[in-house]
């Protein structure tokens, strides 16, 4: 009984000091001016009332759950995702603290000092804390209470209501914004000639050339019809129409099998400015979203259906080729994560569901098949030059740049002569952001992306190239070979930058730069880039005026910051939203679920490769597909009859 006893008080008096540790790094901030020593207390602890306050209640909520909640299950898996979360957020916050175009400076709240490394620590166990019981309570909330309401509401009367919400927020802007992207786009098709520098657009599949030809086609039909406005309307109509239905698919799919409060998030989500404004800018992304929600959506009817007796629907196969083609088609990347996640699926059949195996086959070797020739037969017969392998390094080249540019001394000769042939290490310094890898990049001896004068001068003088030789590939190889080197040796540094260079995809309590900092809402910038003005650029033009545009412009970004809003669309939402479903489908042992959301996972990591730190317009696609994978995971928590509602 004494045993028991002093057993209990251990746990309360742990439980006690637990949560001081949570109301202590409510209160612990990393200082943009670094502070060390003594001064660290005082520079670092921050008493401000309302996080007091904010914490204070959230230790409540969280007491209270866990005694209202009975029967709990309890995992170490809560307590290991929670520190991962806590890790994610310490490491960041730590990173971005001391903002630097170069030095990670922010390093040294974690390394420098015993007051800061005691500091940085209370910070983390605080935040697993808090990490480890929400994950805990959400858990049982769902095992417990979850029940699903069915909601019966039609496609037509979804897309309807979007269409109505968009058009309120869109009409302004009409004909439509031609994205900077697409203007290049139409440069390419249109074979503009800069007769200033005597020089005429190539194809390329920088931008995807499928998608150029689409752009370009149906434009030319809408200019010879109306005119050059209708000619941008023409795509714009279309983007709308496609859009509109296929989130209006995802919504009714997450009332059914997700419930009312999904359904109208969901719905909120997609009739939002972000997805609003994206439907009137012509821009490769602005289709890409809406097919990487129709891909998820097709793929996760067809891994439902697997375990059924009945032979897999002919209609769900064919919404999984046609998804997969146009995701693949759309963005270089999309290519990568169809493949790789219709090879796991079929993996999956191939063990788990011999007799349907035939029929996914058929779905992998037809986009397989159709991407090796689009790529390596179609594109080389019609002189479309590829893309340059250097939009795939631009982590690996800021990884090796930074560091040369802090420690040279890790490298010999020979390894800045292999530098030296990707990146000119004289210039190095001058084009290196942590942040922004677009100007390192644009050091790389074969670029398609060209974004000035001095850029065109050099591909007509041969210091440049718009193809790769044999001799690029070698040198290519040797970066990788001394990039692979250097992470062998000094893997901290690796990571420290990968997490600041990606800090926006990582943390989904940092504020974005800006509210609409990847929205099209003017093409006003192009006036002074002549380089990718077409012939009919002049005769473009919106139909409403400036003040009127400007006007909506403002009232997009308040609405956008609305804190349920500005929270559902941060940028580090997908990858925190990826790790939660993973933890759900661990603690419930359904592995299967996995290969599942397979796709979301691949669609989170995609951003943290690119050269953008923080840029939504890279995000989004993540958080297009976040309510399908959310709607099936929700959806296993509720079972009739034994068996899964979804069908």
């Amino acid at each position: 009984m004494t045993k028991s006893l002093n057993n209990m008080h251990f746990r309360l008096m742990m439980r006690c000091i637990g949560w001081i540790f949570v109301l202590m790094a409510f209160m612990i901030t990393f200082p943009p001016k670094y502070v060390s020593g003594v001064n660290a207390i005082e520079g670092r602890i921050n008493p401000n009332e309302g996080m007091v306050l904010v914490s204070i209640l959230l230790v409540g909520i969280i007491i209270y759950c866990n005694n209202k909640l009975t029967n709990q299950i309890n995992s170490w898996l809560f307590i290991l995702f929670g520190y991962i979360l806590s890790l994610i957020l310490t490491t960041v916050n730590a990173f971005t603290s001391i903002e630097s175009s170069v030095f990670i400076q922010g390093t040294k709240y974690l390394t420098d000092g015993k007051i800061n490394i005691m500091l940085s620590l209370i910070y983390f166990i605080g935040f697993g804390i808090v990490f480890s019981n929400v994950l805990k309570i959400l858990y049982n909330y769902l095992r417990i209470y979850f029940n699903i309401q069915d909601i019966k509401i039609s496609t037509l009367k979804i897309f309807i209501f979007i269409i109505v919400v968009w058009c309120l927020q869109i009409v302004w802007f009409m004909p439509g914004t031609i994205s900077f992207d697409a203007f290049r786009q139409f440069s390419e098709f249109f074979k503009l000639h800069v007769a200033e520098l005597n020089f005429t657009y190539p194809k390329t599949n920088h931008h995807p050339w499928f998608v150029t030809l689409i752009f370009g086609y149906i434009f030319s039909a809408g200019k010879k019809i109306g005119g050059t406005n209708f000619g941008v309307f023409s795509i714009v109509f279309i983007q709308v129409i496609v859009t509109a239905l296929i989130y209006s698919k995802v919504v009714k799919y997450a009332f059914s099998f997700a419930g009312k409060i999904v359904g109208i998030v969901t719905l909120v989500l997609f009739s939002s400015p972000i997805f609003a404004l994206y439907s009137q800018t012509i821009d490769k992304s602005s289709l890409f979203f809406a097919f990487c929600a129709w891909y998820s959506l097709s793929y996760v009817k067809i891994f439902v259906s697997l375990p059924q007796k009945n032979k897999l629907d002919i209609l769900s196969i064919i919404n999984l080729l046609c998804s997969a083609f146009f995701m693949m088609m759309f963005r270089n990347d999309g290519g990568y994560v169809v493949l790789v996640s219709l090879l796991v699926l079929l993996v999956y059949t191939a063990f788990r569901f011999r007799k349907k195996v035939v029929a996914v086959s058929a779905v992998f070797l037809m986009i397989f098949c159709s991407y090796v020739s689009w790529q390596k037969i179609i594109l080389p017969a019609s002189n479309v030059i590829p893309g340059s392998s250097g939009e795939a390094l631009t982590i690996p080249m800021r990884q090796v740049a930074y560091l040369y540019i802090t420690h040279k001394s890790y490298f010999d000769k020979q390894d800045v002569d292999a530098l030296n042939n990707i990146m000119a290490v004289k210039k190095i310094k001058r084009n290196y952001s942590v942040n922004v890898g677009d100007n390192l990049k644009s050091l790389y001896p074969v670029d398609t992306f060209l974004r000035k004068n001095s850029e065109i001068r050099d591909v007509k003088s041969g210091r440049l190239l718009l193809r790769s030789n044999s001799t690029v590939r070698e040198h290519t190889s040797m970066f990788i070979k001394l990039w692979l080197k250097l992470g062998i040796k000094h893997p901290v540094q690796y990571l420290s930058l990968y997490i600041q260079a990606n800090s926006g995809y990582l943390n989904p309590f940092l504020v974005s730069r800006s509210k609409t900092d990847s929205l099209f809402t003017s093409f006003n910038y192009v006036n002074s880039s002549k380089l990718i003005q077409p012939k009919w650029y002049h005769q473009y033009h919106y139909i409403f005026s400036f003040k009127y545009r400007n006007t909506v412009t403002n009232f997009v970004a308040a609405v956008l910051s609305f804190p349920p809003l500005l929270i559902l669309i941060n940028t580090g939402v997908p990858v925190w939203v990826a790790l939660i479903l993973v933890l759900l489908v661990l603690v419930k042992r359904r592995y299967s679920n996995l290969v599942a959301i397979f796709p979301l996972l691949l669609l989170a990591a995609v951003p943290t490769l690119s050269s953008v730190n923080g840029y939504s317009r890279y995000a989004i696609m993540g958080l297009a597909v976040l309510p399908v994978y959310v709607t099936f995971i929700l959806n296993d928590f509720k079972k009739k009859n034994g068996e899964h509602i979804i069908e």
